[in-house]
């Protein structure tokens, strides 16, 4: 049990940093990637991970995050990059990560979810 806690802490200490490092990456072009998908989501990080109430921060985050996602290629690269996410996520941080939307009275063009079909969001 201890070891598979080390196991989880150790893979959500490779998720943030990962997104730290993509958060200094430039952006190439005018089409959303999963650059701007972690840099603004990563305030949510903390609530996802471990619970309590989702920072006001994570809310504007996502609320920026739509209005950046404007063509349906950005929905559907902001979705693929959720859900890669969402496959490397325990149960519980899934399960978390699905309730920021709900919690800041936004809604999104998809769910967030390890087998969400990308291609089909509008």
């Amino acid at each position: 049990m201890a070891r598979s806690k080390l196991f989880m802490q150790k893979q959500l200490l490779g998720l943030v940093i990962l997104i730290w490092m993509l958060a200094y990456n430039p952006r190439p072009s005018e089409a959303l990637t999963c650059d701007d998908v972690n840099n603004n989501l990563i305030s949510c990080l903390s609530y996802v991970a471990g619970g309590g109430k989702v920072p006001t921060s994570c809310c504007s985050g996502v609320k920026n995050l739509l209005s950046l996602a404007k063509t349906r290629n950005d929905r559907q690269t902001a979705c693929s990059c959720l859900k890669s996410l969402a496959v490397e996520a325990n149960n519980d941080q899934l399960k978390r990560a699905q309730t920021v939307p709900k919690s800041c009275s936004l809604t999104i063009p998809f769910p967030i979810s390890r087998d969400v079909d990308c291609s089909k969001v509008k």
